[in-house]
C-alpha cells in the first residue's frame, strides 16, 4: 500500500511538471526559470496558517492547558 501512495504520488508530481505542455496552446513545463516563488511562499503561509489554527484549537479543547507559553494556570 506505501508503495502504491508513492508511486501515485511521483506520478502527480509528474503530471504537475508536465501538464502545461499538455495543454491547447503548450506553454513551457515547470521549472525554476517557470516557477513563481510568490505563489510557493504563498501556499507554505497558508498551510502553516491551518497547522497553527488547528494546534490552538486542539489547546483550547484541553482543560488545564495554557494556550500561552508562561501564562499562568487558573
Amino acid at each position: 500500500m506505501i508503495w502504491l501512495i508513492l508511486g501515485l504520488m511521483l506520478g502527480s508530481l509528474y503530471a504537475i511538471a508536465n501538464g502545461p505542455a499538455s495543454l491547447a496552446t503548450p506553454r513551457p513545463v515547470l521549472s525554476m526559470a517557470t516557477s513563481q516563488p510568490v505563489g510557493f511562499v504563498l501556499g507554505a503561509t497558508v498551510l502553516l496558517a491551518r497547522e497553527g489554527a488547528k494546534m490552538m484549537m486542539k489547546r483550547k479543547e484541553q482543560p488545564g492547558v495554557p494556550i500561552v507559553k508562561g501564562a499562568k494556570q487558573a
